[in-house]
C-alpha cells in the first residue's frame, strides 16, 4: 500500500504516474465523487485549477475501479475500506 509517484519527462509528453492499490483506487474515487456531486470540493480548493485536476483524477479513476451501477458497488466500497484501516492503532 501507499502512494509511489513517478514522474516520466518525455519529449512530447510529461506525465505523472501513481501507482495505488485497488482498495485505495476505489476508496479515493468513490470519495471523489460524492464530494463533488454534493457540491463539497468547491471548499476545499483555492484555484479552478485544483477542481480541474481532481475531476481528472475521478475520471482516471473511474476507467480502473468496478462499475459503478454495479448493485454490489456499495459492498465493495465498505470491504475496501475495512481492508485499508484494518490495521490501523
Amino acid at each position: 500500500m501507499g502512494w509511489v509517484i513517478d514522474t516520466f519527462f518525455g519529449v512530447t509528453n510529461d506525465q505523472v504516474t501513481i501507482q495505488l492499490s485497488p482498495d485505495e483506487a476505489l476508496v479515493l474515487f468513490d470519495w471523489l465523487s460524492r464530494t463533488d456531486d454534493q457540491g463539497g470540493l468547491d471548499p476545499l480548493t483555492e484555484d479552478h485549477a485544483e477542481r480541474v485536476a481532481l475531476s481528472s483524477l475521478a475520471a482516471t479513476l473511474e476507467d480502473q475501479v468496478i462499475d459503478t451501477f454495479d448493485p454490489a458497488y456499495t459492498q465493495r466500497v465498505r470491504t475496501a475500506r475495512l481492508r485499508l484501516t484494518r490495521d490501523l492503532p
